[in-house]
């Protein structure tokens, strides 16, 4: 998903702000959660701990004018598993400026990590969601040479003898 401007979660997360290469302030903005909305500053190391809701929303913001402006960000949302968090998604935004945007989507990074327990168990290793290659494709049989003898011959016909 590429230039969206806000983007809506479900259930409980944490949120952890883990980059930020712009030369302008940058914020994150929670709406509609049970208790955690407001803004949290877009400093790297800046963590909510735990965002509810039945559904809530992320929306990235950049100021030009030290804070006295704010212009919604544009932000790409990409899911993934990382040991040991287990399921997270992560937030890539591009900030808007007079004049346009870069198209870098790394002015501010977020992660969030889903806090089911079902889902990611707290101190067990996650599932990786991967399967080994034999899991999905049976094993061939041997393969037999065509006349069924134990030479290298010629025959190339079953049941036909190759006179060795």
């Amino acid at each position: 998903m590429s230039g969206e401007i806000k983007i809506p979660f479900y259930g409980k997360w944490s949120m952890t702000v883990v980059g930020k290469n712009a030369d302008f302030l940058q914020r994150v903005l929670i709406e509609e959660s049970l208790a955690s909305d407001g803004a949290v500053p877009g400093v790297v190391g800046q963590s909510v701990a735990e965002i509810d809701g039945e559904r809530w929303l992320v929306l990235v913001e950049s100021s030009g004018t030290n804070g006295a402006t704010w212009q919604a960000s544009r932000i790409k949302r990409v899911p993934g598993v990382i040991s040991p968090n287990g399921l997270i998604v992560t937030i890539y935004s591009d900030d808007v400026v007079p004049g346009g945007s870069d198209g870098d989507f790394d002015d501010l990074i977020l992660q969030f990590t889903y806090l089911n327990p079902e889902v990611n168990p707290p101190g067990a290793t996650p599932y990786p969601f991967t399967l080994p290659v034999d899991s999905f494709r049976p094993k061939l049989p041997p393969r037999r040479k065509p006349c069924g003898c134990a030479c290298a011959c010629t025959c190339r016909k079953r049941g036909r003898s190759c006179g060795c």
